[in-house]
């Protein structure tokens, strides 16, 4: 038997939990992501209020697959491709820690290496370059999954 699971996941302004601003829920454009590791996708998405500042989230792959569903991959009807898979938000399920608000950064595309602990967002005009020296510690569950050092740097060419 061939199973594989799958859901169709978005991001809602509700990530960012901010009591401040009372603005209805929605979804956010997601921008570009890649795998960071094999247990981390990277994510970069449009945020929801402030045009040119974006958001970069380290999705933990655990929580994907425990919520999506298992299918037969050998049945008739192809079922990843159909309107029949569900959509789920998955930002309630995020902790705080898993996102950094990228302000005065109109983020375009990432470029992460989960082996050299670093994140690049590229910004929408091609001049400005963020590079992040990443931490993900499994020793103390308080610790954040995204870490931004004194050595980040903003360079412009």
């Amino acid at each position: 038997m061939c199973n594989a699971t799958c859901c169709k996941y978005s991001f809602s302004s509700c990530l960012l939990r901010d009591d401040e601003h009372d603005t209805p829920e929605r979804d956010l454009s997601i921008l570009d992501l890649q795998f960071y590791s094999s247990e981390y996708l990277s994510v970069l998405v449009k945020h929801p209020n402030v045009d040119d500042s974006t958001i970069f989230i380290q999705v933990p792959l655990k929580i994907v697959l425990q919520n999506s569903i298992e299918f037969n991959m050998k049945s008739k009807s192809l079922f990843v491709f159909n309107e029949k898979v569900p959509k789920k938000n998955i930002s309630p399920l995020l902790d705080a820690s898993v996102y950094k608000v990228l302000e005065k950064m109109d983020g375009f595309r990432i470029a992460v290496s989960g082996s050299r602990k670093v994140a690049v967002v590229l910004s929408n005009s091609h001049r400005k370059v963020r590079v992040f020296e990443m931490e993900i510690n499994g020793e103390d569950e308080e610790d954040e999954t995204l870490d931004t050092t004194p050595l980040s740097q903003t360079s412009q060419t």
